[in-house]
């Protein structure tokens, strides 16, 4: 039998005991290939793993290219050879990697599967129930369930889950950063004239990070909507459970999501959504799922947000409710659905096969 830890990936550098050949490193999450994680990662292995004995396993999980230098600066792709195998979450990097891995003659093997979000046991039932579920099982969200029992006949729901990262506590940027959240305030104030009731949901509620938590940008955009406005929306400022946020999207006629995980529980759900980004991960997945309703913020040489127009958001928002374009797109996120889980299965039965023959 196999002894599963889960920890966050800056904590296996300080691992006790240092672990030995039989472990296996299976790291995940949109940082992992990024050069500054990948330095500390190789330097740990350099200092940890100082005699000839085989090192523990290591393996990039449900990963993403979030900057090209891993492709130009060779120093960063040497970094990668210390993974066996690669399993990139979209498609669109997968050639690339393959040629500069195999320029520098690194072998390690790069695979295609969809982030590990989709396999969560419960998003295909979740995703079939209807809106008339019972209330969340929190009871933080029962005051929530029951403004949403007596808003949902009158209103469309619509959810937003803005990302904190947009923010940066550098002064000059600070302008620009509630030049966004006033348009952002202003488009809520136009679909809620459209009939509309607003839920802002925080996906990351990290304690103490003013750079990451949600609820922080949320409370800013809050303090910016008109009395009348804040009527019809309903801003959670407090963590939710994964169970808790299927529940929710179950609400949601349509979704404006700034997080990448925001925008794939829109596709496990097949609510129609207009994401809002900046990111290479979000991107690619748009592009790997052809979707082309989105809004791309402007950004800076540092790659900062720094401009977005609601009109270009209302637009798409008015062609979305169109009843036919709003089916069209339900059936589209249900066809790419289908082929994420399809993946997923057919990578299941190959590692079954491998595994049967091994034995």
């Amino acid at each position: 039998h196999n002894n599963i830890s889960f920890v966050d990936c800056d904590s296996i550098f300080s691992i006790q005991p240092i672990p030995d050949s039989s472990t296996i490193f299976l790291l995940g999450g949109g940082d992992v290939l990024n050069h500054y994680f990948l330095t500390k990662l190789n330097d740990y292995y350099e200092t940890t793993f100082l005699d000839s004995r085989p090192r523990p396993i290591c393996i990039a999980f449900s990963v993403g290219i979030p900057y090209n230098d891993i492709f130009l600066q060779s120093e960063h792709i040497e970094k990668l050879r210390i993974f066996e195998d690669i399993f990139l979450r979209t498609h669109q990097d997968i050639e690339n990697l393959e040629k500069h891995l195999a320029l520098y003659k690194i072998p390690t093997r790069v695979h295609y599967l969809p982030d590990v979000s989709c396999m969560l046991k419960n998003v295909s039932s979740l995703s079939q129930s209807s809106s008339s579920s019972s209330p969340p099982t929190t009871t933080k969200l029962t005051e929530f369930y029951k403004i949403i029992k007596k808003m949902h006949p009158k209103r469309r729901m619509i959810g937003i889950m803005l990302s904190r990262h947009i923010y940066h506590p550098d002064s000059k940027y600070q302008l620009r950063y509630h030049e966004i959240l006033y348009e952002i305030s202003k488009l809520i104030e136009q679909l809620v004239q459209r009939k509309c009731f607003i839920i802002l949901v925080p996906m990351n509620t990290k304690p103490g990070s003013n750079q990451e938590n949600d609820t922080f940008i949320q409370q800013d955009l809050y303090d910016k909507l008109r009395v009348l406005t804040k009527r019809y929306v309903y801003n959670i400022c407090h963590e939710l459970s994964i169970h808790e946020i299927m529940e929710l999207y179950k609400l949601f006629y349509m979704t404006i999501p700034m997080r990448f995980h925001a925008t794939l529980f829109s596709v496990y759900h097949q609510v129609p959504m207009i994401p809002i980004y900046s990111t290479k991960k979000i991107e690619n997945f748009l592009l790997d799922i052809q979707w082309k309703h989105h809004c791309r913020m402007e950004k800076d040489e540092r790659d900062i947000p720094i401009r977005l127009n609601r009109y270009d958001i209302l637009n798409i928002f008015d062609e979305l409710s169109n009843p036919n374009k709003y089916i069209e797109s339900k059936k589209r996120m249900n066809i790419i659905y289908s082929y994420m889980k399809a993946n997923v299965e057919q990578k299941r039965s190959e590692e079954h096969t491998s595994e049967l023959q091994s034995h």
